[in-house]
């Protein structure tokens, strides 16, 4: 008698089973309109907008003119949508794109590829960039390089 019940409930276990829909994953969506600074002293400024739950940022870098890959140069975490790229060669022109990850979430969403370059800090773009960064204070400047050594902290900074 044990055997006659044993069967129909598995026949129904196993037809529940295979008739329960699959939930859809939930997928990490979005776009990433990724800029560069053209003409940063010192470093190329990545800026990108936020996408809601991405845990993740990788940036990925490579010269401009030529045939080499992009390689992944920084590990970001969600939070972080800015990021100052100083490793770079002045007066050459880079290529940057980033991909978002999440850790709870599939899939991959990857920005657009923008490209900057760095340019060597002189008085001229110096005077014009303190101003900017810092609201128009006056510094005491005592030679060139001073000025380049006072540029370099308040843009790391």
């Amino acid at each position: 008698m044990k055997k006659v019940i044993v069967l129909p409930v598995l026949v129904f276990l196993i037809f529940f089973n295979s008739c329960k829909k699959e939930e859809d994953p939930i997928i990490l969506d979005g776009s990433i309109n990724l800029s560069a600074s053209q003409e940063f002293p010192l470093g190329v400024l990545l800026e990108w907008n936020n996408i809601d739950n991405a845990s993740d940022y990788d940036i990925y870098r490579k010269r401009k003119s030529s045939s080499e890959s992009f390689v992944m140069i920084k590990h970001l975490h969600q939070n972080d949508i800015i990021f100052f790229d100083e490793m770079v060669d002045t007066l050459t022109s880079y290529e940057y794109y980033i991909e978002a990850t999440s850790h709870n979430i599939e899939g991959t969403v990857v920005s657009n590829i923008a490209s900057g370059e760095a340019i060597p800090i002189t008085v001229n773009n110096s005077f014009s960039l303190l101003s900017e960064l810092t609201g128009g204070a006056s510094f005491n400047i005592s030679s060139p390089d001073s000025l380049t050594s006072l540029t370099q902290q308040i843009i790391k900074s």
